[in-house]
């Protein structure tokens, strides 16, 4: 498309940007075709001739997408793999490498010497990586196709094969050229000048998030406008033209695109700059935001995966919100500009945020000008001098020290913390309305108030949502170990039975924060083996825990019924101090919603005669003890308390084999129907108006 094409459609590419948005989420969900009915009522009364480019762009799209889903690539003896990029931990490398044009992340179990354009043969499996099983923690399959990269393998051996050259040699040689030259504050260099964050330690990288300023590291408008502004300085000094300014400058954009291995954030501001210089030339009389849509089109067109890529969702986010807000900004100036720019930053980026942390630190927005000013006059051009000139790095060193100082300094201010997420999309559309409303009215101050008061109580009340919640839920966790969580409507009670293992992912706790859980009624351990209380420190600083009930204190509880909200437990009164941990699992029944469910830890077949002994009951829904083994679900015990479906909670792949085959026929000969973990990831049974049903997150 020529760009004079794009006359007819001057300050509408914006409503065909949308109506893309608007594709992407019915893929991800069909209920969204009623957002699209809207939308396109709308369109269809106030843009009709832009219909059928509507039509197109999202037709364009469905195919790419169908396309880079369907293209599989095979297995053979030997993969011919040339290397694209390069990362080196102590002891082993992982690459991204190319075959048959498809990108695909390598792992190797050694530290192996190599760079872009080496070409190895690689032998192994190619894998699809699995689908993220705990809903609200990170999806690393999707992570990896907002990169472009569909598959992995894990080498089982390989061999240097030849070389040819690959245009990211040149990352790679300047990222050996920082490491030599610039070693005190080559994470920063490496930030700005490479857009690599690679050499952030995790902590920095877990401050610099929960601030919610990670938009200051991730080479973007800011980066690239000061870049550009302080070349067309140096341009104007050595008398250039505007017209070989313009090119001299778009050359180097170019340039930087491919040093910064074309990051989307770095694509994306760079795009625009040449865009805006195109429009100017030509005068085309594009607005600031049609150029931004079209460059967004143009790259989900390029990669129909990155808008799956938070970096790409938040630089498009934050500017698009700037550059609605021009007319704003242009009544402030000096700090007040700043503080401005913070506060609409802040405030287009907290749905977001809050789905990547599950919370949100209110303090941030008065340091953030801070971060910002120190960002934008200090760290960021020193950054690029000592690039240049490698003498200024022990400076620039000190000025990071004191710039992570105040980042950790403000973590340790939590006075100002919300907790909580923003669940279904629909509420993060109502919240972009409120705030575009409120962006409208920001020069009116008391319709300003009005909004700002709304769109807090709004907010507010989507990250308590759970207030509102009609639902009852039982949550089978796919963690290692046993992990499972009962919710109450009206968040009227919540239970965690165990917590798995110890996982420095945080999967339950992200769980729970991802369904706006901040108290727990009763945290039960049913026995001490860390894979059923491994995260019980975690669950305990993170959440306001009433009630724990162990093996310890068990006898407090044993033989009485409790009563949370609607749902009521009730606790075994069974031996204690065995020698096999095991033996030791407290039993407890839980009643929610006319169902009738039984817990039994890792209760081995010892423990479950015990309990036949004392106890005669049915049950409706039985968690299978000690993950399915052998050890456990005896004849006997199955045979009384007849349940009619099982749940087996065992992480795949385990080294135990669990569960046991002859466990399973056990089940399948009683025709009890069995969910297991390992197949089905999380299971959540939800009730609701007395209907039940059962949602699985399947690997």
């Amino acid at each position: 498309m020529r760009l004079k094409h794009l006359l007819p459609y001057r300050y509408r590419i914006v409503y065909i940007g949308i109506s893309l948005v608007i594709t992407i989420l019915i893929i991800s969900n069909y209920w969204y075709s009623v957002l699209a009915v809207f939308y396109a009522i709308y369109v269809y009364n106030n843009h009709k001739d832009i219909l059928l480019s509507i039509l197109v762009v999202s037709v364009v799209f469905v195919a790419i997408y169908s396309y880079h889903g369907r293209y599989r690539l095979e297995n053979s003896a030997q993969l011919v793999v040339e290397v694209i990029e390069v990362k080196q931990g102590d002891d082993f490398t992982s690459f991204i490498g190319k075959v048959d044009g498809q990108l695909v992340n390598i792992y190797l179990s050694d530290k192996a010497e190599m760079r872009p354009g080496d070409i190895y043969g690689v032998k192994g499996e190619l894998l699809i990586p699995n689908e993220q099983t705990v809903p609200g923690n990170f999806n690393y399959k999707e992570y990896l196709l907002s990169k472009g990269i569909k598959y992995q393998l894990f080498a089982d051996d390989y061999e240097y094969l030849d070389h040819r050259f690959n245009i990211g040699v040149i990352s790679f040689n300047l990222a050996n050229y920082i490491d030599s030259n610039i070693p005190l504050s080559k994470s920063y260099v490496k930030t700005f000048v490479l857009a690599d964050k690679s050499e952030f330690d995790q902590y920095l990288r877990e401050d610099i998030n929960y601030l919610g300023i990670s938009h200051l590291f991730a080479v973007s408008g800011l980066h690239v406008g000061i870049l550009v502004l302080v070349l067309r300085k140096i341009m104007k000094s050595m008398r250039f033209s505007q017209g070989k300014s313009d090119v001299f400058i778009t050359i180097l954009l170019l340039l930087y695109m491919i040093v910064t291995s074309f990051t989307p954030s770095v694509v994306r501001a760079s795009l625009v700059f040449v865009l805006l210089i195109l429009n100017e030339k030509m005068k085309m009389k594009l607005s600031n935001i049609d150029i931004l849509s079209f460059v967004f089109i143009l790259l989900i067109f390029l990669n129909p995966y990155y808008f799956m890529n938070p970096g790409f969702v938040l630089s498009f986010l934050v500017t698009f919100f700037l550059l609605m807000s021009l007319d704003i900004l242009r009544n402030f100036s000096g700090v007040k500009l700043f503080f401005t720019v913070g506060f609409i930053s802040f405030l287009s980026t907290i749905p977001i945020i809050l789905s990547l942390n599950h919370q949100i630190n209110l303090f941030t927005l008065i340091f953030n000008i801070f971060f910002l000013i120190g960002m934008t006059y200090i760290l960021l051009p020193l950054s690029y001098i000592t690039f240049i000139f490698p003498l200024f790095d022990s400076l620039l060193n000190v000025f990071i020290k004191a710039y992570n100082a105040l980042i950790s300094y403000s973590t340790n201010i939590d006075n100002f913390i919300l907790k909580g997420t923003f669940i279904s999309i629909w509420e993060v559309m109502i919240y972009y309305i409120i705030v575009v409303s409120y962006m409208q009215y920001f020069t009116h101050k008391r319709h300003r108030i009005k909004f700002l008061v709304l769109l807090s109580f709004f907010s507010l009340l989507f990250m308590n949502s759970n207030l509102f919640h009609f639902e009852k839920k039982v949550a089978f966790l796919d963690v290692r170990g046993d992990a499972t969580v009962i919710t109450d409507n009206f968040n009227r009670c919540n239970i965690l039975i165990d917590t798995g293992e110890r996982d420095q992912y945080d999967s339950v706790v992200n769980y729970l924060y991802n369904n706006n859980i901040k108290t727990l009624d009763y945290l039960i351990i049913s026995h001490f083996h860390s894979d059923h209380y491994g995260e019980m420190q975690d669950i305990i600083d993170n959440f306001r825990v009433k009630n724990i009930i162990t093996p310890n204190n068990i006898e407090m509880y044993s033989g009485r019924s409790l009563t949370c909200g609607s749902i009521d437990l009730f606790a075994y009164d069974l031996s204690g101090l065995n020698q096999n941990e095991n033996n030791n699992s407290i039993v407890i029944s839980v009643f929610i919603d006319d169902r009738h469910y039984l817990f039994t830890g890792d209760a081995e077949k010892e423990r479950e005669l015990e309990f036949i002994d004392l106890y005669n009951i049915n049950v409706d829904y039985l968690k299978v003890a000690h993950h399915g083994s052998s050890t456990s679900s005896s004849i006997e015990f199955l045979d009384l308390v007849k349940p009619e479906e099982v749940f087996i909670m065992v992480y795949r792949y385990n080294k135990f084999e669990h569960p046991d085959f002859f466990v399973i026929n056990r089940y399948e000969k009683r025709n009890i129907t069995v969910h297991r973990t390992d197949l089905h990831g999380t299971i959540e049974v939800e009730y609701l108006f007395g209907f039940e049903r059962k949602n699985y997150n399947k690997p």
